[in-house]
């Protein structure tokens, strides 16, 4: 699996736009887009990978702006060993430029405007395609003697509305993966069964290890209350990996913290993975009743009034105008009535 930043392509209205293709050994890699321009998204580059030497390299692009290039992969080999590959200045690109006019809108193309990649040179204003930039940029064998090392750009700016939100932090890079089979996250509804799959490297299959689990439900005071514990030495072979499965039943709403340490039969830690976040999102149900509108039935008392077209109304409120800018300003207060 890899966390890979951004979208293959994104555009503002025309007045901007970017590119961030991923490349292994000549394919370009079809993947989802982040959940924002700053967030990255997990892509299984299994199929893309071969035995021997891999390619990996970026095609990207940016009017005014860096491209947001960003690649962090865990590769876990039959045998349990992981590779780890990521961005950084160990990888290379060819800094060449070429200025040309502005870029029309392009709403929906695929061919970038520029591109900086570990190994691709960027060019702006042009209509390049991947292919185009240098034949066979991106496979194994490529001389790229005279490119040099890449450059790391500074963090996003946190005020902006890409970073502002759930910044898309790196998966877990060891050997016990968690899948949900019904889903794709952590997170359940009340009165569903708890069913988790662990994946390990099948090769750890000699060591005949087993799985310890431990989950626990945070209180009020958000402390991790110990709900149950146990050992899963049952496995089957699917997909490549040996796989676990921990049946944890129906839990009751809140949020719960699972951890998980694989041993071999000896007693050996092989792995541990730290507690997990795992949420049962409670289940309102409606009551039906006839009614001629919404507040027939219902047991309300009015509390309180507030005039806010009277100044000398005594609840504390005040108004504000619109910023002049939507992110980084504050609203300015309005003392008089408008």
């Amino acid at each position: 699996m890899a966390d890979v930043g951004s979208a293959n392509y994104r555009s503002w209205g025309g007045t901007d736009e970017m590119i961030s293709e991923l490349h292994i050994n000549g394919q370009k890699v079809e993947r989802p887009a982040a959940c924002y321009l700053y967030h990255t998204a997990p892509v299984d580059i299994a199929p893309y990978l071969k035995p021997g030497r891999n390619c990996v390299g970026f095609f990207g692009s940016r009017i005014g702006h860096p491209p947001f290039l960003y690649f962090q992969a865990r590769i876990v080999m039959e045998g349990g060993e992981v590779i780890r590959v990521a961005t950084g200045p160990g990888w290379k690109y060819s800094p060449a430029v070429e200025q040309a006019a502005p870029l029309a809108p392009r709403p929906n193309s695929a061919a970038p405007a520029a591109r900086a990649t570990p190994g691709l040179s960027v060019r702006r204003g042009t209509r390049l395609t991947a292919s185009e930039a240098a034949p066979g940029w991106d496979e194994p064998g490529f001389d790229d003697s005279n490119w040099q090392p890449a450059k790391l750009g500074r963090g996003p700016d946190l005020n902006s509305r890409d970073a502002a939100r759930r910044v898309g932090l790196p998966a877990d890079s060891g050997r016990l993966v968690m899948k949900v089979p019904k889903g794709r996250d952590l997170f359940f509804r009340q009165g569903e069964p708890v069913v988790i799959e662990v994946h390990v490297p099948p090769g750890l299959q000699a060591r005949q290890p087993a799985l310890q689990y431990a989950l626990g439900r945070a209180n009020e005071e958000g402390r991790c209350v110990p709900v149950v514990d146990g050992t899963v030495s049952r496995l089957a072979e699917r997909d490549g990996s040996l796989v676990y499965r921990l049946e944890l039943g129906q839990l009751r709403p809140g949020v719960y913290g699972l951890a998980l340490a694989l041993k071999a039969a000896d007693g050996t830690l092989i792995e541990r993975r730290p507690r997990e976040p795992l949420v049962v999102v409670p289940v309102l149900k409606l009551k039906k009743i006839d009614a001629a509108g919404y507040t027939e039935g219902l047991d309300l008392e009015l509390e309180d009034t507030i005039d806010f077209t009277d100044p000398a109304d005594p609840h504390p409120w005040f108004e504000s105008r619109m910023p002049p800018r939507m992110y980084g300003s504050v609203a300015e207060k309005v003392t008089e009535p408008v």
